[in-house]
């Protein structure tokens, strides 16, 4: 009976031990399976991501390449208007030199004036306004319409050609010239008398000694000869249209 006893008591030990391993294992195994099941979920959307990144950075680069074409043809137009302007006018001369001139699509040369100007370099006094020491748009387009009064038949603005359609804006810290960003010192040179540009500048109560007292200061060179360079910006004309003879009689 006791042998017996032992040997069931044995038995039951040995299953116990079987089946608490089984579950351990088991349990172990469910983990695994779920760890490699989750690891795999992950993988599928870190490869999406990255597909995506590889599709969104070639689409910028064709966009790149795009705008870089588009540049260079607009470049190309605007090269073919002017030389298209250019034959016109070597097909009426005498009267073709009088246009370019006027134009500003050739460069020119002679005797005039250099006037630069830059922000004061004065220090600040108590609640005074920054912006009182610093050149503004509005005080080259006075300049410059001073000059243009004086006589002046070219003028620049840090190697920017002015021509009738040119603008003079604000821009931030900077201003615009030509739809381009210029910035102090500003140089503006004019081709005509020196002695009356001069004078015009420096009249009484005129533009350069309004400005002085705010620290803006303008030297002004007058000079033997100086060159201004050709316009190079559009010339794109989306309204306006050359009159004919035939038009112009049906408006009369």
């Amino acid at each position: 009976m006791i042998q017996t006893r032992l040997k069931k008591n044995f038995i039951t030990s040995w299953q116990l031990s079987v089946a608490t391993a089984s579950v351990f294992l088991g349990f172990l195994l469910s983990i695994q399976f779920k760890s490699q099941a989750e690891q795999r979920s992950l993988n599928v959307p870190s490869r999406r991501v990255e597909d995506l990144a590889n599709l969104l950075r070639n689409s910028e680069e064709k966009r790149t390449s795009l705008e870089k074409t588009l540049v260079d043809l607009r470049g190309e137009v605007e090269k073919m208007k002017k030389g298209s302007v250019l034959t016109e006018a070597k097909k009426k001369e005498p009267e073709s030199k009088g246009m370019l001139v006027v134009t500003g699509l050739i460069p020119l040369f002679g005797p005039g004036i250099t006037v630069t100007i830059s922000d004061s370099q004065n220090p600040l006094e108590n609640g005074e306004n920054p912006a009182n020491g610093v050149v503004h748009d509005e005080d080259l387009l006075k300049i410059v319409n001073v000059l243009h009064a004086s006589g002046a038949e070219a003028i620049s603005i840090n190697g920017n050609r002015l021509i009738s359609t040119s603008e003079i804006s604000c821009a931030g810290p900077t201003i615009l010239v030509n739809k381009t960003r210029v910035a102090p010192p500003f140089e503006i040179v004019a081709i005509g008398n020196g002695d009356t540009m001069s004078a015009g500048l420096k009249m009484r109560g005129g533009v350069l000694e309004t400005l002085a007292p705010f620290g803006l200061v303008a030297k002004i060179e007058k000079k033997d000869s100086i060159q201004i360079p050709a316009y190079n910006g559009s010339l794109d004309f989306k309204y306006s249209k050359p009159v004919s003879a035939s038009s112009a009689k049906e408006d009369t």
